[in-house]
C-alpha cells in the first residue's frame, strides 16, 4: 500500500479522468468523498484553489455560530461553481458557456456573496472582464478541459469537506483548526465535558452504580 499522498494523487487522477469523459458530478461522487476524507494537509490536497485564503476571508472575526453559517454559505457557492465546471467539461456544453453573467440571481446570492468566489471562475478560464460579467478571451475557442476538470474536482472535494465540518462529522477536522480556531476549541470543550470541578463522586455499591458516559 502506498503513502496517503500517493493514493490521494491516484484517486485524484481517476476522478479528473472520469469528469473529463462524462462531465457528470454524479459519476465522480464516490471519488470525491474518498478524497475529502483522506488525512492530508490542505496544502497537499489543493493545488489550484487557495482554500486557506477562502476560509480566512469568509470567516474572519466570526464566532463559532457565525463561522458555521458562513461555511454553509460557502458550500452553496461551491455547489454553483461545481456546476459551472461540469458545464465546461460536459461533452455537450451549453450554448453560452463562454460567458458568466453577474446579474444572474443565483450567481449574485452564492458565488458573488462569497469573497474570492470569482477567483475560481478565473481558474476555469473566465479571465476577461465584461461590463456585466466574465468571459473566455476571444482568442480561446475551447476550454482547457483537463485544467477545468482538475479545478472542478478540487471545488467538489472542498465543498464536501466544508459540508462535513458544518455537520460536525469531518474525520480529520484537525487540518482546519489553524484556520478555523473554533474547531479546536469545540474539540477541547467536548473532551473536557463530563465531570466538572465541583462534581461530587459517590462510591458505587453492590445495589447501585453510577456510570459516567462521555458525550457523543
Amino acid at each position: 500500500m502506498g503513502s496517503p499522498s500517493t493514493e490521494f494523487e491516484e484517486l485524484r487522477q481517476k476522478a479528473e479522468s472520469h469528469l473529463v469523459s462524462t462531465g457528470s458530478a454524479q459519476e465522480v461522487k464516490a471519488y470525491v468523498m474518498m478524497l475529502a476524507e483522506t488525512a492530508l494537509p490542505l496544502t497537499t490536497k489543493y493545488q489550484h484553489i487557495d482554500t486557506k485564503t477562502l476560509l480566512l476571508e469568509n470567516t474572519a472575526g466570526q464566532n463559532r455560530e457565525e463561522a458555521l453559517d458562513s461555511l454553509g454559505k460557502m458550500v452553496k457557492a461551491l455547489n454553483v461553481l461545481e456546476k459551472y465546471g461540469c458545464n465546461l467539461t460536459n461533452p455537450t456544453r451549453p450554448k453560452y458557456w463562454r460567458i458568466v453573467k453577474h446579474n444572474n440571481p443565483i450567481f449574485r446570492s452564492t458565488v458573488d456573496a462569497m469573497k474570492r468566489g470569482r477567483d475560481v471562475l478565473h481558474l476555469y478560464g473566465y479571465t476577461t472582464q465584461l461590463p456585466d460579467g466574465l468571459s473566455y478571451p476571444d482568442e480561446v475557442t475551447e476550454p482547457d478541459i483537463r485544467r477545468v476538470a482538475a479545478v472542478a474536482i478540487e471545488v467538489m472535494v472542498f465543498r464536501a469537506e466544508l459540508d462535513l465540518l458544518v455537520k460536525g462529522s469531518h474525520p480529520h477536522s484537525r487540518f482546519f483548526e489553524s484556520i478555523l480556531p473554533f474547531l479546536g476549541q469545540q474539540k477541547h470543550e467536548t473532551e473536557g465535558a463530563g465531570i466538572t470541578s465541583d462534581a461530587v463522586i459517590f462510591p458505587s455499591t453492590k445495589t447501585e452504580e453510577t456510570k459516567s458516559e462521555p458525550p457523543a
